[in-house]
């Protein structure tokens, strides 16, 4: 993968940044040190810099208050996983977690394999295909935020379960 100038420079500025932070600065700048380790994971990665990636986005994880704060850095950080053979199993487990935090358990490969599981998962397909655009449209705001984050970890678990070989798990997300 090339590497732009542009985020090596970023990558060095945002290193810099990190290490003027204090040592409470999750507590006293939270904002801040949310921000900065998301764009220091974000310049690390095009740059290959992978662990740099990983550990910002972590910290991200470890440290976040609440639930929608880890959304941006976990997507982030199974996008990173993905591009290692050796972290794909972390990066399928990152969105099934999510996932669920999100409402959306994902069942075991053993939970889906009878036939009447498969017919319900029809049966919520077909109920959700006909539900009215008005109805989708006059969701609130906070609704739209986590439809658009649970599609965003489907897209994911997709690829990650085709790449593994999943091909039950890889229907389930595309069915």
């Amino acid at each position: 993968m090339p590497v732009c100038t542009c985020h090596l420079g970023a990558l060095t500025y945002l290193k810099a940044a990190k290490a003027l932070l204090p040592e409470n600065c999750w507590d006293s700048h939270y904002d801040l040190s949310m921000s900065l380790n998301f764009q220091l994971a974000n310049s690390a990665y095009p740059c290959t810099e992978i662990d740099i990636a990983k550990d910002a986005l972590a910290e991200i994880d470890l440290r976040a208050r609440c639930l929608e704060d880890k959304f941006d850095a976990n997507y982030l950080l199974v996008k990173v996983l993905h591009h290692d053979a050796k972290d794909l199993p972390l990066a399928l487990s990152t969105c099934r977690r999510m996932l669920s935090l999100l409402g959306e358990p994902i069942p075991s490969e053993s939970e889906i394999s009878t036939t009447d599981q498969f017919a319900e998962l029809g049966m919520t397909r077909m109920a959700c295909a006909s539900t009215a655009s008005e109805y989708m449209l006059s969701l609130p705001q906070t609704d739209c935020r986590r439809l658009n984050n649970i599609a965003r970890f489907y897209v994911l678990l997709a690829l990650i379960s085709y790449t593994l070989g999943n091909e039950t798990e890889g229907w389930l997300c595309a069915y």
